[in-house]
């Protein structure tokens, strides 16, 4: 999957042919990142501008994410019934939104500017699709798992989301073959360091003093082992983000113009449900999941969706944060493909959306 622009063309012919017949790697004189103005729905935006308004969502939608995650997760914490919002039901429940969301923003394209979703659409690669969404839904069972305030601390969990801006660095040399500058270099080397720092607590809880006010927290290998496994998460997200890069600046050879953001975003979101449908089991797995067999599985579950909508005893809380969480989930993604578009690219995406997500 590695297309190099070594022909006067651009390409090499076999690299076209593996990928597709139409869509190709976007030219040097590609719009994408070249034209001084792109439109932004009925309006036509400087570049300079557009790029800092998807960045603003991007941002904002991590930032939510961050906040909402955790608090959404622990809604129900000391309810009645002793049953809880698990980690699996937040996943696939978001999962099946973002389908939602994205499906009909694309029925919408589809009846009232049907040229923006034209017939080139068909001949994308959905190999491509398929392995963004397969990276997202493990970056979900690692992440969403790892989240709850007693496995991850929620002061821990937005430091060590900058895990994401090395590893970008790294995967984007390795799979598009783009080297990093000396200054990203540099930004990764430092959230490298930082990271550890920041780690010295959890992994040497006498170092700390705040320690034993923290009692909730997970105790013993735990206490690191969820930590390592929230980070181990980011790798399949640096992943996808590069793979999404090379997605979005794909061109039509017939039409000249990129896929459609919001067909590629319900199609990636497609098979993120699919594969994370798959790993339902993990919500069974002894030490890492939330419940002991299927039939607990499925009775959990369906109290998610219950406890969702304000029934089984629960108050409103639980659907306003998970509401929260899902649209700024869907900010982040917005934001996230428009900067992968028109933007310098992964690298840049990782440095705006964690590293000054934090500031």
């Amino acid at each position: 999957m590695d297309f190099t622009r070594s022909s006067p063309q651009g390409y090499e012919d076999d690299d076209v042919s593996s990928i597709s017949k139409d869509f190709v790697p976007s030219r040097p004189a590609s719009l994408y990142g070249k034209s001084k103005k792109i439109k932004v729905g009925f309006c036509e935006i400087r570049l300079f501008w557009a790029n800092l308004l998807f960045a603003f969502v991007a941002v904002a939608g991590q930032v939510g994410q961050n906040v909402s995650l955790p608090l959404w997760i622990d809604s129900v914490n000391g309810n009645h019934s002793g049953k809880s919002v698990d980690s699996y039901f937040v996943l696939s429940f978001a999962s099946l939104s973002f389908v939602i969301i994205f499906g009909l923003g694309t029925l919408f394209v589809k009846i009232f500017s049907p040229q923006h979703l034209g017939e080139t659409e068909k001949r994308f690669p959905h190999l491509l699709l398929f392995l963004v969404g397969l990276c997202d839904a493990l970056n979900g069972a690692l992440v969403v798992f790892a989240s709850k305030g007693s496995r991850t601390p929620p002061y821990l969990q937005a430091i060590l989301g900058n895990f994401l801006i090395p590893l970008t660095i790294l995967f984007r040399l390795l799979i598009v073959r783009k080297k990093p500058t000396l200054l990203k270099l540099s930004c990764g080397v430092i959230v490298v360091v930082g990271l550890f720092i920041c780690l010295i607590p959890t992994i040497f809880p006498e170092v700390d003093p705040k320690a034993e006010k923290r009692k909730n927290d997970a105790q013993g290998v735990s206490r690191v082992m969820w930590p390592i496994i929230f980070m181990l998460g980011f790798v399949p997200a640096a992943v996808m983000n590069v793979i999404e890069e090379k997605g979005v600046k794909m061109e039509s050879q017939s039409s000249k113009k990129g896929i459609n953001l919001l067909y590629f975003l319900f199609w990636t979101s497609s098979y993120q449900l699919l594969c994370v449908g798959l790993l339902f089991w993990l919500d069974i797995l002894p030490w890492y999941g939330n419940v002991s067999n299927i039939q607990e599985f499925g009775e959990n579950w369906w109290f998610g969706v219950q406890c969702f909508f304000g029934a089984a005893g629960c108050d409103s809380t639980s659907g306003t944060r998970g509401t929260i969480f899902i649209l700024m989930y869907v900010l982040s993604y917005v934001g996230g493909a428009n900067l992968l578009r028109h933007a310098e690219g992964a690298t840049w995406l990782a440095i705006v959306t964690y590293f000054l997500s934090d500031l």
